[in-house]
């Protein structure tokens, strides 16, 4: 079957070479995931904008991104106690603490 160019066989491996999110552990699952998704999302944008030449786009898509990236409000939270994240997830938060207990 001859695919249109652009569109490509469904495969587990990409194109392009790279890992996919689930092969490198990265998970979106979490909000901290979805976070890094879309601040991932900003800053190809704002590549794209930078290349054509749209330099407002370009500082807007980048400050949205690093916005995207930064500690959310419980995060802080839990930062500012001592009882920071060992990664940026609850779900890993709560199996460290476990860990530590048993």
């Amino acid at each position: 079957m001859a695919y249109r160019k652009g569109y490509y066989r469904k495969s587990r491996s990409r194109k392009d070479g790279r890992a996919t999110a689930v092969s490198r552990k990265r998970f979106t699952a979490s909000p901290a995931g979805r976070h890094r998704k879309i601040a991932r999302n900003c800053f190809a944008i704002a590549r794209k904008a930078k290349a054509a030449g749209n330099y407002r786009h370009y500082w807007k898509m980048v400050n949205f991104g690093k916005r995207a990236l930064a500690l959310s409000k419980a995060e802080h939270r839990l930062w500012t106690r001592g009882k920071a994240l060992t990664a940026r997830s609850f779900a890993t938060h709560r199996r460290a603490k476990a860990r530590l207990r048993s």
